[in-house]
């Protein structure tokens, strides 16, 4: 009987370590998760900016556009 009871606690070691090993790896993933959405974040950000950025000059070049049109076109 103790070889059965020995073979269950050596199999419920086993489920604790790899309970461990997978808690350990959803930290580990969890992690890498905030930080990509924190990178994204910053990068929407500045695409953002960087629309504006296109859209102001867009609107500046058009504004140049008409007035350096000769009148006679």
């Amino acid at each position: 009987m103790k070889s059965g009871a020995g073979n269950l606690e050596q199999r419920l070691v086993v489920l604790e370590e790899k309970l461990e090993y997978q808690d350990y790896t959803l930290e580990k993933l969890n992690e890498v998760i905030i930080t990509q959405q924190q990178q994204l974040d910053k990068f929407e950000l500045e695409l953002n900016r960087l629309r504006e950025k296109v859209e102001i000059q867009g609107l500046e070049v058009e504004q140049q556009g008409k007035v350096a049109t000769p009148p006679h076109f």
